[in-house]
């Protein structure tokens, strides 16, 4: 065989191992948070402290316990007591190797996020961890959405019963059609994002649960979206990505376990502060 041929294999299975681990994660930090306006009195949300650390702090802490060994932040311009807190934990116990600051302008969507993080190694998977959304549990939310990633090497969203969220938040929430087969949520459906959809009595629909990990094939399902948000100027909301996903049979859903907190709203944040101060 030639040193060429030996070469190509090499990179084959280099490829494919890069697909398999997911060791970047990205945390999304550049929103304004103006439904915590009342707790955060303008200070960013992510440094509220719920059970002893920031917000920031049990995001980075979980994806160290997920095995990530580099962790983006993404702020934006007024945020920069994130970045003051965060730098200096990178490598310490408990936090991953390597935490990097990622600058998204003004508030530009999910998506556009997603992009951004995605640029620095396109080749790579990419798991995002919103960390309004905290969980408490046995095993660390993300590393579950993980897994769930490496059986299949299809993206996967991480999902929550519908009714739970809206215990946790005092709010409708968009609901997402599936059946639940073992912890894979089978989809049917997935809303746009401004439809609120009613619960059916009897039915466990879910939504989703904050936590996502996106293949690298995922990235034209992305980059059709942010095309067409550069067109329309509008702010990039995950939606229609997952939409094309789920359309190309590419879209996995993983029922998370463990007792979920949604801190986007006021009762969400109450609720969260009273489950971790339980220890």
């Amino acid at each position: 065989m030639s040193g060429t041929g030996i070469r190509q294999r090499l990179t084959a299975a280099s490829l494919l191992e890069r697909r398999f681990e997911v060791t970047r994660a990205l945390i999304p930090c550049a929103g304004a948070g103006k439904r915590l306006h009342r707790v955060t009195k303008g200070a960013p949300k992510e440094l509220l402290e719920v059970g002893g650390l920031s917000v920031v702090e049990h995001a980075l802490r979980e994806c160290a316990a997920s095995l990530i060994t580099h962790a983006m932040v993404m702020v934006a311009p007024g945020k920069e007591a994130i970045a003051f807190k965060v730098l200096k934990l990178a490598g310490t116990a408990g936090y991953p190797a390597e935490i990097t600051l990622l600058e998204q302008p003004k508030p530009l969507g999910l998506a556009d996020a997603i992009g951004r993080a995605r640029d620095t190694a396109p080749e790579q998977p990419l798991a995002v961890l919103l960390p309004s959304a905290l969980y408490k549990g046995d095993r660390p939310a993300l590393a579950q959405v993980i897994t769930a990633y490496r059986a299949s090497l299809h993206s996967v969203m991480g999902m929550v019963e519908a009714r739970a969220a809206i215990a946790a938040t005092k709010l409708a929430v968009p609901v997402i059609g599936g059946v639940l087969v073992g912890e894979e949520v089978k989809i049917d459906s997935i809303p746009d994002a401004d439809a609120v959809a009613t619960l059916p009595p009897g039915s466990v629909p879910y939504t989703s649960g904050g936590r996502f990990v996106f293949s690298p094939d995922a990235y034209v399902a992305l980059d059709a979206v942010l095309r067409a948000a550069v067109v329309s100027s509008d702010e990039t909301d995950i939606t229609p990505v997952l939409q094309r996903l789920l359309m190309r049979g590419q879209l996995v859903g993983k029922m998370i376990r463990g007792r979920y907190c949604d801190l986007s709203v006021p009762t969400g944040y109450d609720d969260a502060v009273a489950v971790f101060a339980k220890g």
